[in-house]
């Protein structure tokens, strides 16, 4: 968000930086991340779990946000400010609200990439953390269990029901906009009959 905000300068440079996840190929990213927490003894905790985790999923949501902010209205923003609101508040109240829809669905993204990734958690994990994608590669290589058929049952219904939740949500959202459509034209038919009748 900062980077679309604020104009910092080599602003270009640090959103390549942080899109270059995606252009790297995932055993080049595994290795990086493998020597950088081996310096550090990290390997195998939780912390470094997270972070690769996040450095994945941090271009997903850059991409998205950032696209919403191109088309969002700063003059919000200082309507707000001049009507008396703090940044804490035109924070809560204007800019997220505004692009609460980009940030839920680059968060979407960012959940998918980490739930289907399992080279880099490979190198980082260790032998003592296990993710799900790390109990699916060796549900794959060594058991013979339902654990794999079960998790993609569960995948395959969170999917669907985060695009019946999302077509519901768009559907509910267009009808009211429809409603406050069709209310603006009653009142503005209402205020032209009202200003174009005779008066005695």
């Amino acid at each position: 968000m900062g980077l679309g905000l604020l104009l910092l300068r080599g602003k270009g440079l640090l959103f390549g930086l942080m899109l270059s996840p995606l252009i790297v190929p995932l055993i080049v990213l595994a290795i990086s991340y493998y020597l950088f927490f081996v310096k550090l003894r990290l390997i195998g905790s939780e912390f470094a779990i997270a972070a690769a985790y996040a450095a994945m999923g941090v271009p997903f949501v850059l991409v998205v946000v950032s696209g919403a902010l191109q088309h969002f209205d700063p003059e919000l923003e200082n309507a707000a400010r001049t009507l008396g609101a703090g940044p804490i508040r035109t924070l809560w109240r204007v800019t997220l609200p505004q692009l609460a829809s980009a940030i839920g669905a680059g968060a979407i993204f960012a959940f998918v990439t980490a739930f289907d990734e399992a080279v880099v958690i490979l190198f980082v994990s260790g032998s003592d953390a296990i993710t799900l994608p790390r109990k699916l590669w060796d549900s794959v290589r060594y058991d013979i269990d339902p654990t794999l058929a079960v998790a993609g049952t569960v995948l395959i219904a969170v999917s669907v029901g985060l695009f019946t939740a999302a077509e519901l949500i768009d559907a509910a959202r267009k009808r009211r906009r429809r409603r406050v459509i069709g209310a603006g034209h009653l009142t503005n038919e209402t205020a032209e009959g009202i200003t174009g009748k005779d008066i005695p």
